[in-house]
């Protein structure tokens, strides 16, 4: 199997015409997956940490701190390896509508590093704050589109339009949840021997984002709406055929996305619970983001 495999990625580079003519249309599949994200806030912010959440302010905000009328300011890091599984169906077959569904869940250990000047709390001025925290990502997305084959490289091209809903939970601190819509291609070369390759490429648009800050303290937790931004991903399907009739098949997919969230949209007041300072304002950050995985599909195919 493995021999023939590799003839068949071969032919796929070398672009020869030795394709097979049958294509299964339905796929239906089930796979591991991992990933490591990095998150960055975008632009120089000022943070004040209650209990385990920061509180995201913008320079023209003053928040009161104990022994001192200062802020912090910082710069945040955060980065998590995010292990779970993905299951979805697809089906694809030339001269016909395209229609796709995946369904994701994975969770995680999520880990901030702040960098900034912490003198108005008694630290140095270049110290380090880490914390670290369980993160659970679900998403969900649908797809509809239309598939052509063209002849001599044998390439099924499938452009589609979608949407779906994405949720990230930080225990203890935030939760994040957006809808979104989406457009793409795919591309599948139908290679000699065993092997497919794919190129999938996606965009997709933010749209009522949300984010739910725990403050902890006592304090009612705080709702931001957020501005809408566009997100993307690529992946890169390889496939090998476990048997001769095509009806089940290994797939890797390694894969990149860069997911940003938007600022909110509006300032959030709230009472600090201190008599000096009893009203505050704040509002999320802008939050640039990327990410690089792979998951292990085991599919059948009918």
């Amino acid at each position: 199997m493995y021999k023939k495999t590799l003839l068949g990625l071969a032919s796929c580079f070398a672009m020869q015409q030795n394709c097979v003519a049958d294509h299964t249309p339905h796929r239906l599949y089930i796979a591991p997956d991992v990933s490591y994200h990095h998150f960055e806030t975008a632009g120089d912010r000022r943070s004040y940490r209650l209990g385990s959440a920061p509180i995201e302010l913008f320079p023209e905000d003053m928040l009161y701190l104990p022994g001192s009328s200062d802020v912090i300011m910082s710069l945040e890091n955060q980065w998590v390896y995010l292990a779970g599984g993905q299951a979805g169906y697809d089906y694809i077959q030339p001269g016909n509508i395209y229609f796709g569904t995946d369904v994701y869940y994975a969770g995680g250990t999520a880990h901030t590093k702040i960098r900034g000047d912490f003198r108005p709390v008694g630290l140095h001025r270049w110290d380090h704050i880490l914390d670290s925290y369980k993160e659970k990502w679900f998403n969900i997305e649908e797809r509809i589109g239309y598939s052509w084959r063209q002849q001599g490289w044998d390439v099924v091209w499938t452009p589609f339009i979608g949407g779906g809903y994405y949720q990230r939970i930080q225990e203890s601190y935030q939760s994040l949840r957006w809808g979104y819509g989406a457009a793409g291609l795919r591309a599948l070369w139908l290679c000699a021997g065993d092997a497919e390759i794919g190129l999938n490429l996606e965009v997709m648009r933010t749209a009522g984002s949300r984010a739910e800050v725990d403050l902890g303290h006592d304090l009612e937790n705080i709702t931001f709406d957020l501005r809408n931004v566009w997100q993307y991903r690529a992946e890169l399907p390889l496939t090998a055929y476990i048997n001769d009739e095509r009806t089940s098949d290994v797939r890797l997919v390694p894969y990149i996305t860069v997911q940003n969230s938007g600022q909110g949209k509006h300032y959030v007041y709230f009472d600090t619970g201190n008599p000096v300072q009893p009203v505050n304002r704040t509002r999320f950050p802008a939050i640039k983001s990327y990410a690089l995985g792979a998951r292990l599909e085991f599919g059948l195919d009918f």
